[in-house]
């Protein structure tokens, strides 16, 4: 007994001799903090890239333009279909794409929008793709499509991206592929979406056309906009920032909280102001007893809402683009709306579509290359579901087509419309065109069908733009 009880005696003597851990420095903890942190992000991102995930992020920002494709980037696309692609240096998805053209190649561009672009299904099922191998079956001669298509662009955008861009690739055809709304988007300021950050375009009668960016570059003073450009390493090379950017993108569209506060990133003063002024009128509401009702953010109002813009008296002093005063539009002389300040939104936008579609051509003409305008069979006008509106401004496709063709008539712009042998569809077959908005790989297949032929009559001079 008296042994065990000096044996713990040694013991409690040794453990009180032995020297107490010594802690880490707050300067130290932090620092294995960021270091496990950085670990546990690596783990993540080597996740998602064994995976294909977190690779939707694909616009880099433009003064000018608003945004354009990234480009050196691998692109999974997951929104209404699926599909990997590589945006090569010129932000393309074709591969070996050379900015000279190859010897005896007839060589097209394509500009639109998503509908074009194609990213909901592979290159190889895309109808670029499929005009590309049919044109040179029929024509026995080496034929290269350039999709330009970049989700969202307007007119104004595709006028600005020819010039700047696309016209240096010297093709031989340009095709102007038309989308819903793309004639009205040419005047929608830019907001919380980033793919809504657009240069404005307008032609007042008498005046001259003018494609103004200061719409685009108020934009990137903004905080998001800062925000966006200090993380471009990001945005270009992590995963995990992609697949923030999907959901981002998905609710700065649909979530109306989300939205409030991308409003304040926006437009921080305006925010505040507009807070302000629903605060006062909450209070002075409470105190008569009466039940106050908040209007909203105007900019939070969908599309098919907003008012239409003010309408510009004067050239901005900083227009990125002008062109010569020829006035080669006439406007409508029944315009399909009623009321007088419509009519003249409704001709504003049908002469600014058209002075569009003409300096396109002209600068087409002047790098040798023809240009006719092509339009694609849209959801909204043969399979309309829940959720997707069919009239923008008192005006469906239908009415927008009418004015597209007009425009293009008064030019002597070809229009090749894919919409007409769509509405021949049996319904199940129109519904199959789209997944919600964005063509199927059958309705690829159906746009290449029908405008492979088109496309070879004005290669082979049967129908000369």
């Amino acid at each position: 007994m008296s042994t065990s009880i000096k044996e713990r005696e040694i013991s409690n003597v040794q453990r009180t001799s032995l020297p107490a851990k010594k802690r880490d420095s707050l300067p130290v903890l932090l620092g294995k903090i960021v270091v496990w942190q950085l670990l546990a992000i690596l783990f993540v991102e080597a996740a998602l890239f064994a995976a294909g995930l977190g690779e939707e992020e694909i616009f880099r920002l433009d003064p000018q333009v608003g945004f354009k494709h990234m480009t050196n980037k691998r692109i999974t696309w997951r929104s209404e279909g699926l599909s990997t692609s590589y945006f090569n240096s010129f932000g393309l998805r074709e591969p070996n794409v050379t900015l000279a053209k190859p010897a005896g190649t007839y060589r097209i561009a394509l500009l639109g929008d998503s509908l074009t672009e194609s990213l909901q299904v592979p290159l190889e099922k895309s109808f670029s793709y499929g005009i590309e191998k049919d044109l040179q079956a029929s024509l026995k001669k080496p034929v290269q499509v350039l999709n330009f298509g970049t989700s969202g662009y307007s007119t104004a955008q595709e006028f600005l991206q020819l010039k700047n861009d696309v016209l240096a690739f010297k093709p031989d055809l340009v095709l102007v592929c038309y989308n819903t709304r793309d004639c009205f988007e040419n005047w929608s300021p830019p907001d919380e979406v980033l793919t809504n950050v657009r240069p404005a375009a307008l032609h007042l009668p008498g005046g001259k056309l003018v494609v103004d960016s200061s719409p685009v570059q108020l934009w990137m003073r903004s905080p998001r906009a800062r925000g966006l450009r200090n993380f471009d390493f990001f945005r270009q090379h992590s995963r995990l920032w992609g697949l923030l950017a999907a959901a981002e993108l998905d609710l700065s569209m649909h979530n109306e909280a989300y939205k409030k506060v991308l409003f304040f990133l926006t437009k921080p003063g305006k925010a505040l102001r507009q807070t302000g002024s629903e605060l006062n009128a909450w209070i002075k509401a409470s105190l008569s007893g009466k039940t106050a009702t908040s209007n909203g953010s105007a900019g939070f109002q969908p599309a098919s809402e907003k008012q239409s813009p003010k309408l510009a008296t004067s050239t901005p002093k900083d227009s990125t683009q002008a062109t010569s005063e020829v006035d080669p539009v006439k406007p409508s002389p029944k315009p399909t709306t009623t009321t007088g300040g419509a009519n003249t939104y409704r001709e504003l936008v049908e002469r600014t579509l058209g002075s569009l579609l003409f300096e396109m051509k002209n600068e087409s003409a002047k790098s040798g290359a023809q240009f006719a305008v092509v339009a694609l069979p849209v959801r909204s006008a043969l399979s309309l579901r829940k959720g997707i509106e069919d009239k923008f401004c008192g005006m469906n496709y239908a009415d927008e087509l009418n004015m597209l063709k007009q425009v293009s008539q008064i030019n002597n712009i070809p229009v090749i419309d894919l919409q007409a042998p769509a509405t021949k569809l049996s319904d199940q077959d129109k519904d199959y065109l789209f997944y919600m908005v964005h063509l199927t790989p059958f309705g690829h297949q159906f746009v290449a069908s029908q405008l492979t032929p088109a496309v070879e009559r004005i290669v082979t001079g049967k129908e000369t733009p």
